[in-house]
């Protein structure tokens, strides 16, 4: 294959902060950079950027893995959505919440995957 052969990927602009930082050298010589931009709104969670995506989008596919038998098992944005919803539920009904904090020691196969919004 010569490099005439592969296909360049088009330039697609993206819209970061503008870089204007104050720099302030702390006394144990650390260099400590802030934004003199103020930060706009952003979700809270990873939740809200599902629940956005789900109603926005909702037959899209989200995830997908291929099956052994060379299928495909996808997830669409509302069914994942409708499943961190009911995994949140659930552990809500169990005493769980901003007091009660849980962790998941998990791969991060397809079946997990919504209860880690």
């Amino acid at each position: 294959m010569s490099s005439g052969d592969i296909k360049r990927t088009p330039f697609v602009p993206t819209l970061l902060a503008s870089p204007k930082v104050e720099c302030t050298l702390g006394a144990d010589g650390a260099t400590i950079l802030t934004s003199n931009i103020e930060l706009g709104e952003y979700p809270v969670h990873q939740g809200e950027i599902l629940q956005e995506w789900a109603r926005r989008a909702p037959d899209n596919v989200l995830l997908a893995e291929r099956r052994a038998d060379d299928t495909w098992r996808k997830l669409t944005y509302a069914e994942a959505a409708d499943l961190s919803a009911r995994v949140g539920q659930a552990l809500l009904d169990r005493g769980h919440g901003a007091g009660r904090p849980i962790a998941m020691l998990c791969d991060a196969t397809m079946p997990m995957s919504p209860a880690m919004t």
